[in-house]
């Protein structure tokens, strides 16, 4: 399933992901045609439950939800919280007290991974400085590979 997000389509905040707020008409990002309505999806996010509104295209079928900006595909926590947690960690050498170490042991070896197949020759923090200001998922797979 694809998902609609502030770069590629729609700006959604986390108080309008409700069954009776206003969605707005949109196209396929894949083949332009118009989508339809096809439902909604819950899920959790940062301990809250939300709603997703979901589309279909009839052209290409593919599945589309709209989502908060800030929200990866299979995390329940927003891409900033994971920063900040991994600012903490890299400043104090030590886990902020409100996420379980063992989720962000799991997302510091992921930015871990990424740092050193994009910029090596950078320090960590200055690296995940640049991760903040670009929003980049780092957990994201076609990220792994190493540019040239």
């Amino acid at each position: 399933m694809q998902a609609l997000t502030p770069k590629n389509l729609l700006t959604w905040s986390l108080s309008a992901c409700t069954r009776d707020a206003e969605y707005p008409p949109c196209n396929c990002p894949d083949c332009n045609q118009k989508l339809w309505s096809h439902g909604f999806r819950d899920r959790n996010l940062e301990n809250t439950k939300i709603i997703l509104k979901r589309y279909r295209c009839p052209r290409c079928t593919k599945v589309i939800s709209i989502k908060p900006e800030g929200m990866l595909d299979y995390f329940q926590t927003l891409l900033k919280t994971m920063l900040v947690t991994l600012e903490h960690r890299l400043t104090f050498k030590s886990w902020p007290h409100l996420i379980p170490r063992q989720r962000s042991g799991h997302w510091l070896r992921a930015f871990y991974r990424h740092h050193k197949m994009h910029a090596p020759d950078q320090s960590p923090m200055s690296y995940l400085g640049h991760l903040a200001k670009e929003s980049v998922n780092f957990f994201d797979k076609r990220s792994r590979t190493k540019k040239n």
